[in-house]
């Protein structure tokens, strides 16, 4: 113990070398090799290649999935972006993988409504029918990434209260347009 009026010295306890216990480091060593057979910085070497060649211009003009691009900072509320890509129109249209065309054009969801009934998914009555319609209403005006995908998840579900009146009102419209033929005329107004 110090004198009165002497200063007080701490001492830092000693810290072990990094070399003093052998099975600590066997044990790190462990779990920095590479997954499989890539060497480090393999995906660093594989980006830089591509990079060459879309600057030479012999990359692939192929694209295999949605590319995603995010913007902002490295906060968890980015902001994502997927670059548009052509969705397969396929000869029939199945409920099991529904694309936007299909929501867009009357007669495929009609084909998708009548899958819906036999699925037991949905009823026959008219006002079902407008329901259904005006669910593809809505998620086309929606927009959202998977456009199939929510549409299927909200039917099965049976979440009809998302759709607005203005959706209901566009799907009334289809459907008298695709029944009779015609547009809608306007009532006029009076003064």
């Amino acid at each position: 113990m110090p004198a009165p009026g002497e200063p007080v010295t701490e001492s830092a306890p000693e810290i072990a070398p990094p070399d003093s216990n052998k099975e600590l480091r066997i044990e790190e060593e462990k779990y920095q090799t590479p997954v499989g057979s890539v060497p480090p910085g393999f995906l660093s070497a594989l980006f830089t290649a591509e990079w060459e060649r879309i600057r030479n211009g012999t990359a692939s003009s192929e694209i295999i999935g949605p590319i995603v691009m995010c913007s902002g900072s490295a906060s968890h509320t980015r902001k994502r972006s997927v670059a548009p890509r052509p969705a397969p129109v396929f000869a029939t249209p199945s409920l099991t993988n529904v694309v936007l065309e299909d929501l867009r054009d009357t007669d495929r969801l009609f084909a998708l409504y009548h899958q819906a009934m036999e699925a037991k998914l949905i009823g026959e009555s008219e006002a079902e029918q407008l329901a259904f319609f005006a669910l593809a209403q809505y998620v086309i005006v929606y927009g959202p990434v998977n456009p199939g995908g929510l549409f299927r998840q909200l039917l099965t579900r049976k979440r009809f209260q998302v759709i607005t009146q203005e959706e209901e009102d566009t799907a009334v419209r289809r459907l008298k347009r695709h029944v009779y033929g015609k547009t809608e005329r306007a009532v006029p107004q009076a003064a």
